[in-house]
């Protein structure tokens, strides 16, 4: 299960004991994603729900400390109903487009995002992309790069035209994922070989490593380092596991054969 840990987005209050117990809580949530062990963590995030139950980022702390998808799921919903609870629909009405420039929110963002994923490793599959769909209606700017994940979960049940969409609205910031979609997409809707050979270009621009990793001419690494650079084999491999890559191309053996058509080609 993917590990959701988000940077600290305030500093603690100066007076603590002044605080409302709701903000009492987002403090001890926010001390726990800053704790050392897992143990200090969920302590703080339990302590912090007894203060006040309906602490959304408490939720999420407890979620990515879960064993499994359906138990990590289980936290991730109540931390969605309790940002729901607390702020009610109105507020999603009139901050609807800009979702992630309130500091307010990104916990219940943080939560949608941990949740669809679960629904995903779940078999949820039409719950998780209606999820991750929803994330992007509220926060278009995607700041949390869901449709990195999202143009691979489209390509693996079929949604071309949605997938195809997708790439359209992102077509100015494709990234790796999305580009390497694209040539996908190409490939499977048999497109023009000047098309297929352009897509091909511009996804190798992005990440010129990740098609030995589709071809199986390089091993995936098990691990990844904190921080990984645009271009790099980290970057590659994060694509074929996190986001789906491996899967999604694995699901058209015809287009790994074209790919690898493409490759000998470029050589």
């Amino acid at each position: 299960m993917a590990k959701i840990i988000p940077m600290v987005e305030a500093e603690a209050a100066d007076d603590f004991e002044t605080l409302s117990d709701e903000q009492k809580a987002q403090e001890l949530a926010w001390d726990a994603w800053e704790a050392e062990t897992p143990e200090e963590r969920i302590a703080l995030a339990k302590k912090a729900l007894k203060i006040f139950p309906d602490c959304t980022d408490a939720y999420n702390v407890l979620a990515i400390h879960e064993t499994s998808n359906a138990k990590a799921a289980v936290h991730y919903l109540k931390a969605i109903e309790a940002f729901h609870k607390n702020n009610g629909e109105q507020f999603f009405r009139e901050n609807s487009g800009f979702f992630w420039g309130l500091i307010e929110t990104r916990p219940y963002m943080r939560a949608m995002e941990g949740y669809g994923r679960c629904l995903w490793e779940n078999g949820e599959q039409e719950a998780a992309i209606a999820a991750y769909q929803t994330m992007l209606a509220l926060n278009p700017n995607d700041n949390q790069g869901v449709r990195y994940t999202l143009i691979s979960w489209l390509l693996l049940l079929e949604k071309n035209e949605d997938a195809r969409a997708l790439i359209k609205t992102y077509d100015d910031d494709a990234g790796l994922a999305m580009s390497f979609g694209k040539l996908l997409l190409d490939i499977i809707e048999k497109k023009s070989k000047t098309a297929i050979n352009k897509s091909y270009r511009l996804a190798i621009k992005y990440n010129p490593h990740t098609v030995p990793f589709i071809l199986k001419k390089k091993r995936l690494p098990k691990n990844f380092p904190g921080m990984i650079a645009l271009g790099s084999k980290d970057e590659a491999a994060s694509y074929m596991i996190e986001e789906y890559g491996k899967e999604v191309w694995n699901r058209y053996p015809a287009a790994i054969q074209t790919l690898a058509e493409l490759a000998g080609d470029a050589q």
